[in-house]
């Protein structure tokens, strides 16, 4: 004889948790299936994401530093935009040597400004881009994801940019040239479209691969 089961009283099964750190790996390996567990403590992961991308950008403008390859395109680029900009009589001639000051310092590497500026690369994305798919998923999905698993999905994402920054600087060093970027920087010339060129260069075949994983 069966007994009747109470239908109040059977529980959906728990979704399988993943630990902080197994979940980088599974990104790269089986993203989907990482998005259906659940992700504790997502704030621990996003901290992790932010900790290892920066250590990639900063190790990627050190090596980038050592380039003088690539220190002279830059100059050329920079030169080429500021004969421009004389042209203009409302920029004198002392802001245009300030420029050109400020800008032979940005070339040499301050491990200071490379922390400040890498961390807020790092962590603001995370967090606008994570809103950005909850919020779509609110709109457009049945039953969507917590707001904790999105934003550790996206932390667990920046791995990628952060291996893309570093794979990107090892090649320009290498050989010495812009041009192995691995960017869409190649599409325009710098000399006459120095701000598509800029723009250009943010994307690379890793930007794709983030939202892939995503």
């Amino acid at each position: 004889m069966y007994e009747e089961l109470d239908e109040n009283t059977i529980q959906e099964p728990a979704g399988e948790e993943v630990k902080p750190l197994i979940g980088f790996i599974e990104i790269l390996t089986q993203p989907y299936e990482l998005g259906r567990k659940i992700i504790p403590k997502w704030f621990q992961v996003v901290a992790i994401a932010v900790l290892f991308e920066t250590l990639c950008i900063v190790s990627g403008a050190f090596i980038i530093s050592k380039s003088d390859g690539v220190r002279s395109e830059m100059n050329s680029l920079f030169s080429k935009t500021l004969e421009k900009m004389e042209s203009n009589p409302s920029i004198s001639e002392e802001k245009l040597e300030e420029m050109r000051e400020t800008f032979e310092h940005s070339l040499d590497f301050n491990i200071v400004s490379a922390v400040g500026v890498s961390i807020a690369t790092s962590f603001l994305p995370i967090f606008i881009i994570g809103a950005f798919f909850f919020l779509a998923a609110r709109l457009f999905v049945e039953e969507p994801s917590p707001y904790s698993n999105i934003m550790a999905l996206t932390g667990y994402a920046a791995i990628v940019t952060g291996i893309g920054v570093l794979v990107s600087s090892m090649l320009q060093f290498i050989g010495d040239s812009t041009a192995y970027s691995l960017t869409l920087s190649f599409l325009v010339d710098p000399a006459e479209h120095a701000a598509w060129f800029s723009f250009l260069s943010r994307i690379s075949i890793f930007t794709f691969l983030y939202y892939i994983v995503l």
